[in-house]
């Protein structure tokens, strides 16, 4: 690589118009889909774009002049100048330097991201990095994105923007250029340059940097460039500031890809069939983007990518930050998908099953966005998507699509807290104070019109309404209804009309109650659903929400009843695994993981998963470990300069023991996966290939690049000190000189020795650089999760109700509900867990599937003959009275997998939609 022609700043792997055509064609060659559907997705990977990926990252790449960085001493901060955001060959005096503030948040695996999350309670700086990751990160910021009309996307330099905007702030604070631009340098290359004091006035200082912010020249120092604790506030004295968010690039990838695809079938005619196979592969690409990118799935990153400013994804190579895309970019994406999706029809049965895996990966990348993004798109969210744009209701809705995990229970709720009131803080998340909070938080989204139906330990609660009852208060309804109540009546109660309590339970039945254990993870929002009514809208015209209720919680880590997921594999076989083993597969975790057959009574033999590993820069971390050991011997027997006059002739260079050492490279590592036969001859398949850098998946390029940095690295090393052990003359007799003399002797070598493993170096670069990757990076293609797809005839419909919270003088908390209530007739069992309802109302026939709690795994009690039910949206609430008279308590709740219609069941059997509302209180 030449150093002279190094433009590695602020390059972004595009994710342009140029990739659609190129996967169209790649559709074409191969003629379309196969049996699965699969093979169209999996192509669309095997296109250009990769090359630009690769070619983006070693654009980048900061330039081999290793020797002028190793002559600098740990204590000095590096220095670099653009103009235009082009790197110079030398820093130009008298260039304005920039003061950059970044929040990094480091994702690239699961130990990282929860030690990450722990620190995160605690106050103090983070790790800064090393002055090199500083410099060439926020070199990356000076260039801003270009999102054009086709999606393509373009880098735009924003040296200017930035300089302008510093001298607007600096002219209302009446500070000089110099004083702005100038400031003297801190003692530490992670000090802030915010805490040092402005440097005098000096006018011919004034005069070179005025000429260079007109040439938009401008140096960034490492000493300037800070890293950010994730909790701290903004900072108006830097003049750039940006969020960079670690995620996996390939998963991000395909995921873009994939959903681009999707936006652009309309120009293209595709149909539904040929669309459904493409989400489902996107389904598996959020699986691996869970696995590998645990980051985005904690519920304390809401908070921080919500608050974010110049939000950025990509990935860390230990010498910089690449960007992969950024929320502008994700807005600009939604954008254009909103013309896709008001081309499906809902009253066409391919295309409705389209919608809910389409709004899934909808919100995954509305989770991406930075409330100035969201700001942008609100208006189409609600037109066009029919979801609620402001940011605490999406927040809502991003908790009940996405499996968001925390490392506590306080944790947890101070993260949920943050993301949706994060202008309502709590002071305290102890322990005993969780319950108080929580139930706070229920009650208010009852208010607002939502339910969580689960029951929780010891019993909980877990659209579009009738236009007449709209504008009713449904507290003066239940009024009017109590007056007429006979004295013996019950609200929904048991046949017999007696009272039947729920025994154990404390507070209100229809709130989720906090468990003594806590709860750590989103999932239980998993069934939230919204009544379809926008409460506080001023507007006659009531906004429609059922967008809200139409997605599904994103099963990613759901088994079947054997605790096993059926996987197809990617030598296109399928096999059954267990539930929590595909995670680690992907991951490409060593171990050997059991592949049984999909059908245990179908005579297949299982199989065996081996997945290997081999260290591919061995060399070079030993290396690295004897060069450190060098310069330490160095230093303590020779010492700095002063101490060196008397010993080494006429060499006035710096001493190594002043050199910055090279940082210890991070394991480079390959990866692969085979399917053995489990018999005598087990024969081996081989069936995935991944090579990773500390622990994350890159590409091979990535793997020599680092190779290649790291051999420079030691080579100008070794060049120091060879001229520099060169210069040795004993000018003494004497114990000390022979004991220097000595160590000389282990110091020639200690470079011998590194001579030979740099050799061993340089031909393992060489022999992975042969190597071909010709499999791909993840042994399971798709894991066949259960799908949404019913037939049109069976699928549920959407039942209308209406809920009012009411707190009464006497200071009884309840629910009233305004839906349609029935009275079980009979229950059948049916696969799994699912029961076949029939009412003594109506002719409807139902398949319900309890709720289990999301906490506990436990349901508190089966559907029976003669139960009531009050029919809310897509789920039965089952009730019986409680010990207050009037009143009814919630039991257990159900979801409708199904309804159709049947025979009359009684006399007085009618159609469900002919059925009167009727109300009931819940305590």
């Amino acid at each position: 690589m030449n150093p002279q022609e190094h433009p590695h700043v602020g390059t972004i792997v595009p994710f342009t118009a140029a990739t659609s055509s190129t996967v169209e064609e790649t559709r074409a060659d191969h003629g379309g889909t196969n049996g699965t559907g699969n093979a169209v997705a999996l192509k669309l990977k095997k296109v250009p774009q990769d090359q630009w990926v690769k070619n983006a990252l070693t654009r980048q790449f900061p330039p081999p002049l290793f020797l002028k960085l190793l002559e600098r001493s740990p204590y000095e901060p590096l220095q670099k100048s653009y103009r235009n955001s082009n790197e110079l060959p030398e820093v130009v005096k008298g260039a304005p330097i920039i003061r950059i503030g970044i929040t990094f948040l480091a994702g690239g695996d699961g130990p990282t991201v929860r030690g990450a999350e722990m620190k995160r309670l605690k106050p103090g700086k983070p790790d800064q990095k090393t002055p090199e990751w500083r410099v060439f990160t926020a070199a990356t910021l000076l260039k801003t994105f270009v999102v054009r009309e086709d999606l393509s996307i373009h880098q735009s330099d924003a040296s200017a923007s930035i300089l302008a905007s510093q001298i607007r702030k600096d002219d209302k604070k009446r500070l000089s250029i110099s004083q702005a631009f100038a400031p003297p340098r801190p003692n530490s290359a992670g000090s802030s340059a915010s805490n040092t004091s402005a440097n005098t006035d000096n006018s011919e200082e004034t005069a070179l940097i005025s000429r260079n912010i007109q040439d938009n020249t401008l140096t960034i120092d490492s000493g300037y460039v800070e890293l950010l604790h994730d909790n701290c506030s903004e900072d108006h004295n830097f003049h750039i500031t940006s969020t960079l968010i670690e995620i996996d690039l390939f998963s991000m990838r395909d995921l873009m890809i994939n959903y681009h695809q999707i936006v652009q079938s309309g120009q293209r005619n595709l149909k539904p069939k040929e669309i459904m196979p493409i989400l489902n592969v996107m389904i598996n690409d959020v699986r691996r983007l869970c696995t590998r990118s645990p980051r985005l799935f904690r519920m304390s990153t809401r908070a921080l990518i919500a608050q974010s400013t110049s939000t950025r994804y990509g990935v860390d190579y230990g010498s910089l930050f690449v960007t992969l895309t950024t929320s502008e970019g994700i807005c600009h994406l939604i954008e254009e998908s909103s013309n896709f999706y008001h081309s499906l029809d809902e009253n066409k049965a391919d295309q409705a099953k389209i919608r809910p895996k389409f709004l899934q990966m909808l919100v995954l990348l509305l989770s991406l966005l930075n409330n100035k993004d969201l700001s942008k798109i609100s208006k189409i969210l609600e037109d066009t998507f029919e979801l609620p744009g402001d940011r605490a209701s999406l927040e809502l809705i991003i908790m009940k699509v996405l499996p968001l995990q925390s490392v506590a229970p306080g944790v947890f709720l101070e993260a949920v807290f943050q993301a949706y009131k994060p202008h309502e803080p709590k002071a305290d998340y102890q322990l005993r104070l969780q319950q108080g909070i929580w139930e706070e938080l229920q009650t208010e989204l009852v208010k607002i019109g939502y339910i969580v139906p689960v029951l929780i330990n010891h019993g909980s609660s877990a659209a579009q309404p009738s236009q007449g009852l709209m504008a009713l208060s449904l507290k003066d309804m239940m009024k009017a209804k109590r007056s007429k109540a006979t004295a013996g009546g019950g609200l929904g109660g048991a046949a017999d009309g007696t009272a039947q309590s729920t025994s154990g339970s404390s507070g209100p039945s229809f709130l989720p109650s906090w468990p003594v254990e806590g709860i750590d993870s989103s999932t239980v929002f998993k069934y939230l659903q919204h009544d379809g009514k926008l409460r506080g809208k001023t507007s006659d015209k009531q906004a429609s929400v059922r967008g809200i209720n139409q997605i599904p919680h994103l099963e990613i880590k759901a088994g079947d009843s054997d605790n096993t997921v059926l996987a197809l594999f990617s030598n296109n076989e399928r096999y059954r695994v267990l539930a929590d083993e595909p995670e680690y597969i992907s991951a490409m975790e060593t171990k050997h993981y059991l592949l049984a057959p999909p059908d245990k009574d179908s005579g297949a033999k299982a199989k065996r998963l081996e997945i290997s590993n081999e260290i591919l820069n061995k060399p070079f971390i030993e290396a690295t470990h004897i060069l450190h050991e060098m310069i330490e011997r160095y230093k303590s027997f020779y010492g700095l300069r002063p101490e060196r006059r008397n010993i080494f002739n006429a060499n006035r260079n710096r001493s190594p023991s002043e050199f910055t050492p090279p940082d210890m490279p991070p394991k480079a590592e390959r990866f692969w996966a085979e399917i053995v036969a489990i018999d005598r001859d087990e024969q081996r398949e081989v069936c995935a290939e991944a090579f990773k850098i500390a622990n994350k998946v890159v590409y091979k390029d990535d793997i020599l690049r680092e190779m290649t940095t790291s051999l420079a690295k030691l080579n100008a090393a070794m060049e120091r000190i060879e001229k520099e052990i060169a210069w040795y003359t004993p000018k003494r007799l004497g114990e000390l000189a022979k004991q220097q003399q000595d160590e000389m002797g282990k110091l020639h070598e200690k470079v011998r020795d590194m001579k030979i493993l740099l050799k061993e170096a340089e031909a393992k670069q060489n022999e992975t650089n042969q190597q071909s990757q010709d499999h791909p990076e993840d042994p399971i293609k798709e894991i066949i999760y259960p799908s949404f797809d019913q037939n049109p005839a069976e699928r549920p419909e959407w039942q209308n109700y209406q809920i009012e919270y009411d707190v009464e003088e006497s200071g009884q908390k309840s629910l009233i509900v305004l839906s349609k209530q029935l009275a079980v007739r009979t229950t059948e069992q049916r696969k799994g867990s699912n029961v076949e309802l029939t009412f003594e109302e109506c002719n409807v026939i139902a398949t319900v599937q309890p709720l289990t709690s999301v906490i506990l795994g436990q349901r508190p009690r089966d559907i029976k003959k003669t139960d009531t039910v009050v029919w809310l949206g897509f789920y039965l609430a089952a009730i019986e009275d409680a010990r207050e008279e009037g009143y009814s308590r919630v039991v257990g709740y159900f979801k409708v997998v199904s309804q159709m219609s049947g025979e009359a069941t009684s006399r007085n059997a009618i159609r469900l939609e002919d059925l009167s509302d009727q109300l009931c209180q819940l305590i």
